[in-house]
Formats: C-alpha cells, structure tokens, sequence
C-alpha cells in the first residue's frame, strides 16, 4: 500500500510537470497510465461595436436615412399650411439628443419650435426646450420643477433648417437622461405672447431611445476641423464645450497665458470655472467648478500664477446679488469680499504687479483703482456717461473706455 502510494505521487508530478510545459490535461488512471487530452478552449465574446454619430447639424436629411421613424403627422393638418409636419426621427448617443423634423411641403412662416420633455415617465412635463432655427438666438432648457426660473442656453449651432429641421441637445442638461418622452413638439407662429401667437402644427407623445453610437471625441472633432476647407477670412467656429451647464449665460472669459486653460464666470449658473482648451490633452473641453454661488457676477480677472480670481458682481433686475468685488483663492475655494462701496461694477483689470485692480462702475460713472491688500479706493475718472467695457496699456498710463454701450434690440435705423 505504501509502494503504491508513492507511484501514485510520482505519477501525479509527471502530470504536473506536463501541465507546465504542454499547458494540456493530464489524468491518472491507473498505477502506470497515463493520457493526455487537449484542453478545453474558451472564447472571450467579442464586444459591441459603439457606432459613431455622423449625422450634421445642416438642415439636410440625407443622413437620417437609415434611423427609426418615431412618429408620423396627418397632412394638411396645419392651422395655415406654413409648417405641415410629415415625421419625426430622434435618438441619443452617450452626449446629445438628436432630432429632425421633416415638412410634408415646403416650409413656410413660423417662429419657433416648443418641445414638452417627461423624463421620468409620469406623463407630465419635466422640461420645455425652445429654438428657433431662423435666428442666431441661444437655444433655451427651462427646468418646469425648479423654485426659480433659470433658463439654460445652449449654442445656436445645435439647431439648422433646409429640407427638414434639425437639432440637438445636451443631454448633460436634463438630468442625462439618454431615455424620455416628448409629450407635446409644437410649431409656433406669429408674435410671442401677442393675440397673434399660435400653434401652427403639433404632433403627440413619442418615445426617445438610446442607441448604441457615441459622438466624435474632441480631439476626433477637432482634428476633422482642422483639416476642414473654409471660404472667407475665418473659418467656423469650433465649439470646445457647448454641454456643461457650469458655463451657462457667461459672462466673462480670460485664458492663461500658456493658452491651456480658459476661466469663466457664468451669470445663469453662478460659477467660476476653467476649462481645458488645449487640443493635445485626453481632456480637451473638460469643464472643473472652481466656485459657486456668485450671483450675478459681471467680470473676472486672474493672476498669472493662476491661484487667485478676482470677481465683480452686481446686484441684478431682481436684486439677488451685491455691488461687489470679490477675491477668490482657487486653491481653496475660499471667497473674501474685498469691496461693497461700488455702484454697479462692470469690469475688472489686474495691474502688471498684481498689487491692484482697476474697475468701471456703470452706475456712478466712474474709473477707479483699488488696493487688493487694504481694499482702499482711488477714483481716476468721474463723469463717464455709462461706462462698461475698458481695456489698460501695459505701461499703465492710458485707459481706454467704451461708453453708452448698446443694449439688447438697440439697432441701427
């Protein structure tokens, strides 16, 4: 029994030793067999190719041939025939929700497009995005839960008209929800909120699904803009981050010397954020948060070090802010008031020592500069009929001022 036992031992380090260098099977049967047998091979599954979204915000259809119908519209049911809905196609990648609306004729006069959005599945509208593809004005994302109305904008460059109607939107804004319904898609005509405004076609509930596709990423976008031929002075712009709301209604922008890093102070969010600009970064267009709460900011200055933001903010039609300049440690996220004796601050410019700052006060017409250590106050200039955007030489010896700037529909008769 011992004998037999120790043979059974050798036999089994025969094995083993066959194992390591033949990676195959090895099995004892008896005291003096052996037999061998190939091992069992098992397969990885081979992972699902993501596609890529190529379809381009232009107003041409072509390239939403092989995407779902998710809804059809009776014809000639239009209030005027101006905009008579034939279908619509819509879908989201991992960023965006993309929609085309295609015309059962050709599209005549309206204003606007209304898109009620339940993202939860209640059957009650969430949200309600606005555009108007006949304009340059900002797409609008209005929050129907939120205490206060805030309205998100996005980029005019998501919206387009030709044979159809094209659109898309970050789905970073409603919650990145990649599934919801369209409760209500109304086209709009006449004068907003006059006796004239009224629906000119709509269309019902439809389902949003995701698919399996993913959008360019930035450094894919950009480089296919850079090799992109253009006509005139300057190309199209390229849009680095049009998704994030962190930079929704900004205000003021300054980029770093190393021309890596874009600061931004947003009035709709109420934050100061940097963004990645530099194309060779993994990345590229990425938004970080510095600070938040600053209500109504109106400008920013940075120090060359990077670690210090300097915010003026002013108290706003509805009076949520302060007359203010801030300093903000970025390392920190501290916020220290430096001033509250300012009328309605409007810009804020850094001198070359960092020792001090130069503001426009819109609403006491004046220049000033101010000490960042004491915060001690020094009028240079008064009298300035509505003063806003300046601009200093480097020596520091002249100031250049833009006064009366126009407002929001002052146009040239």
């Amino acid at each position: 029994m011992k004998k037999k036992y120790k043979l059974v031992k050798i036999l089994i380090f025969m094995g083993f030793l066959l194992t390591c260098c033949n990676s195959e099977e090895v099995s004892v049967l008896e005291e003096s067999t052996i037999q061998v047998t190939q091992p069992q091979i098992i397969s990885s599954p081979t992972p699902k190719e993501i596609g890529i979204t190529k379809i381009e915000i232009d107003g041409e259809l072509d390239d939403w041939t092989n995407y779902k119908i998710l809804s059809e519209d009776d014809s000639g049911d239009s209030e005027s025939g101006e905009f008579d809905i034939k279908l619509v196609k819509a879908f989201t990648n991992d960023q965006y929700f993309y929609l085309m609306i295609d015309a059962n004729r050709r599209i005549g006069e309206y204003v606007q497009i209304d898109l009620d959005i339940d993202v939860n599945g209640d059957g009650r509208m969430d949200y309600m995005a606005v555009f108007r593809p006949r304009t340059d004005d900002d797409s609008i994302l209005m929050n129907q839960n939120a205490d206060e109305e805030n309205p998100v904008t996005f980029n005019p460059d998501n919206f387009a008209e030709g044979d159809g109607i094209e659109f898309k939107m970050p789905i970073s804004i409603i919650e990145n929800q990649h599934s919801f319904t369209i409760t209500n898609l109304r086209i709009m005509k006449g004068v907003c909120c006059e006796a004239d405004w009224q629906v000119e076609d709509s269309m019902g509930s439809f389902k949003v699904e995701n698919l399996e596709e993913r959008e360019l990423a930035k450094s894919e976008k950009y480089n296919k803009w850079l090799s992109s031929s253009f006509e005139g002075i300057a190309s199209k712009p390229f849009v680095i981050n049009d998704t994030d709301p962190a930079v929704s209604g900004a205000r003021a922008l300054i980029v770093n010397e190393q021309n890596t890093t874009v600061y931004i102070i947003s009035e709709f969010s109420a934050i100061l954020s940097k963004v990645n600009i530099d194309p060779s970064s993994a990345n590229f267009g990425e938004v970080i948060v510095l600070a938040e709460g600053l209500l109504r900011p109106t400008d920013l200055d940075i120090n060359g070090t990077e670690t210090i933001a300097y915010v003026t903010t002013e108290s706003g039609f509805d009076q949520a802010g302060k007359e203010s300049l801030l300093q903000i440690d970025l390392k920190t996220n501290e916020i220290t008031e430096l001033s509250n004796q300012l009328g309605h601050p409007t810009n804020v410019i850094l001198s070359q020592d960092e020792a001090e700052g130069y503001i426009v006060d819109l609403r006491n017409g004046s220049f000033y500069r101010i000490d960042l250590e004491s915060g001690t106050i020094t009028t240079i200039n008064k009298g300035l009929n509505n003063p806003y955007p300046a601009a200093i030489n480097q020596a520091e010896t002249d100031a250049y001022i833009l006064t009366d700037p126009a407002a929001k529909g002052d146009y040239p008769k």
